[in-house]
């Protein structure tokens, strides 16, 4: 019997932010669309918190991140992730 997946994973499009619902951020897929596309995560309930990682991907591009091995990141409040840039797309890791 598997235990997959490990991991909540959350889809987030540009102009939608979201609360994760979690407290450590596990590892992250930026897809970059018809622009620059940038992600944030803050650590907070709504778009008003701390930034505790970032990162960009060119038109068209595609960035990884994964940190499962280092623990992840831990947030006090909740993961919260705004991604801008037109049809980009982060695909996020949580716990």
């Amino acid at each position: 019997m598997s235990d997959l997946p490990k991991y909540k994973i959350t889809t987030v499009a540009d102009g939608a932010g979201a609360a994760m619902g979690s407290k450590r951020l596990i590892g992250l897929v930026l897809v970059g669309g018809s622009a620059a596309t940038t992600v944030i995560c803050e650590d907070a309930a709504t778009d008003t918190g701390t930034t505790k990682f970032s990162s960009a991907a060119p038109i068209g591009d595609t960035e990884h991140m994964c940190l499962e091995e280092y623990g992840g990141i831990a947030f006090d409040t909740n993961i919260f992730v705004k991604v801008t840039g037109t049809g980009g797309v982060a695909y996020v890791w949580h716990e």
